[in-house]
């Protein structure tokens, strides 16, 4: 329900540029959730799995 949130905000914020602002936001997403799982990965091979969780949480 966030994502829909989010979505809707960034084509209203600008809707001369709405293709812009959906494409940076999209981006920025899928940027965000890659980097997430890959520090994730790097503190589960390094603590393992209850320090990623408590961080989580």
């Amino acid at each position: 329900m966030l994502h829909n949130t989010l979505q809707t905000n960034a084509t209203l914020m600008t809707p001369q540029a709405r293709g812009t602002a959906v494409g940076l936001f999209s981006s920025a997403l899928y940027i965000g959730q890659t980097t997430g799982v890959a520090a994730g990965a790097l503190i589960y091979d390094r603590f393992g799995a209850v320090p990623l969780f408590l961080g989580t949480a």
